[in-house]
């Protein structure tokens, strides 16, 4: 049982080696430099690509070294950035990265106050200035879409794009796939990558 186990184990990293090769190669054929893409999306895109590219190999490293928990918590990351850049390259591109990008903003000044919050008075915090400016520039932008009278909890909590949002808003086959992966997969390893 354990040969058979073993084999099966080495086929799927032999297969996860040869889809890095294809990907090594697709992503030495994308310009890295965001800077050259007049597009949001675009620059969104390959930023993303460029995430998922990480991830993946760092999945396969900690799979090839039996550090299968800790390749689960990453590869629960790798679930949650698929379903980004699949939804932005759906459709509706540019409008689409402005919802994400304005989610994540959210996401971001929340994580500074978090931080800062953790840091002795007097000691170095981080500067929220520029996190303050996106918040409000993302506050702006869901208001201009839902209504000016939504408050920033309930923005944050009824129309910041989430993971599975995106995900469930992509073609039939996709959708289905991304569906099984939340219900069978995701939860459990978002409880173990918080400790739980």
């Amino acid at each position: 049982w354990r040969r058979q186990e073993n084999g099966t184990r080495n086929r799927a990293l032999e297969l996860a080696d040869s889809i890095a090769k294809d990907v090594d190669s697709t992503f030495e054929g994308i310009d890295v430099n965001l800077l050259s893409y007049e597009n949001g999306a675009e620059r969104v895109s390959v930023t993303l690509f460029k995430q998922l590219y990480g991830l993946f190999k760092a999945i396969l490293l900690l799979c090839k070294n039996n550090l299968v928990l800790e390749a689960k918590i990453l590869v629960r990351s790798f679930v949650e950035t698929s379903a980004y850049f699949l939804f932005i390259s759906d459709q509706n591109q540019e409008e689409r990265t402005k919802w994400y990008r304005h989610s994540i903003d959210l996401s971001q000044k929340i994580a500074v106050e978090e931080f800062n919050a953790t840091i002795p008075t007097g000691e170095d915090r981080i500067d929220s200035t520029f996190y303050e400016n996106i918040e409000k520039e993302a506050i702006e932008y869901f208001r201009n879409k839902h209504g000016q009278d939504k408050n920033q909890n309930e923005i944050r909590s009824r129309y910041t794009l989430k993971p599975k949002d995106a995900a469930y808003q992509l073609k039939d086959d996709v959708r289905k796939i991304f569906k099984t992966i939340f219900s069978t997969f995701y939860r459990p390893v978002s409880a173990l990558s918080h400790g739980q």
